[in-house]
């Protein structure tokens, strides 16, 4: 079961990229991260209700308010970016540079949880990194040397990346105080208030109806 709720989130994720991308023909960027945070905050708010869990924040330490402001903005950031990025490179490129995403946080890890790798961990960030070296071999040089759209989108999806190692080190460190979907919840509707004032919500009203499914898709996905 376990490894078919795994396999579940990887094509999820996968086909995420190629989503957003048919998207961002008919809506901009923060519009688009706006309604998956709204979407997915009202989903997951009244799954909550309807059993009631809503979460109970009155005795939250200031510590934890600002590790969850943190986890606001980091996830907003990454959600944001990804998008920005990935209207100037293609989804493939997307989800490869993302991969910096997972190497990124390990190494936070080791910084602020002390936590340590088994060589085999060390072997499996040393073939990622390989492999990334690999992949951008033949633009490399273009990429430090010139800020083309090309590499403006490479560079908006590391920032992305960076932006959700914030979200996931915060994040970690507030489950020792809330249940994962409670954070999760206050998660997606500060993001909704966070992006909300750039937002044009109006723009759903002219998509197609190809792009209103993946829309649909995009929320129901996050």
């Amino acid at each position: 079961a376990a490894a078919v709720v795994a396999l579940t989130a990887v094509v999820l994720w996968g086909v995420l990229p190629v989503v957003l991308k048919g998207l961002l023909s008919g809506m901009d960027p923060v519009t688009i991260s706006w309604f998956r945070f709204t979407s997915a905050g009202l989903m997951l708010g009244a799954w909550l209700a309807s059993r009631g869990r809503l979460p109970q924040l009155g005795g939250l330490r200031a510590s934890a308010w600002g590790l969850m402001v943190l986890a606001i903005l980091g996830l907003a950031g990454n959600y944001l970016f990804y998008v920005l990025g990935l209207a100037r490179i293609t989804p493939g490129t997307a989800q490869v540079v993302i991969q910096l995403a997972p190497m990124f946080m390990l190494l936070g890890s080791q910084v602020f949880f002390r936590e340590r790798f088994k060589l085999g961990q060390w072997l499996g960030f040393g073939v990622l990194v390989f492999g990334l070296l690999l992949f951008f071999n033949q633009r490399l040089g273009t990429l430090l040397a010139n800020l083309d759209h090309y590499s403006v989108g490479v560079f908006l999806v590391v920032i992305s990346a960076v932006s959700w190692t914030g979200y996931a080190l915060a994040q970690k460190q507030l489950l020792k105080t809330l249940p994962s979907e409670a954070i999760m919840l206050c998660i997606y509707l500060g993001g909704s208030l966070l992006f909300l004032p750039l937002a044009t919500p109006t723009q759903m009203l002219t998509l197609t109806p190809v792009q209103l499914g993946l829309l649909a898709f995009a929320g129901l996905n996050t």
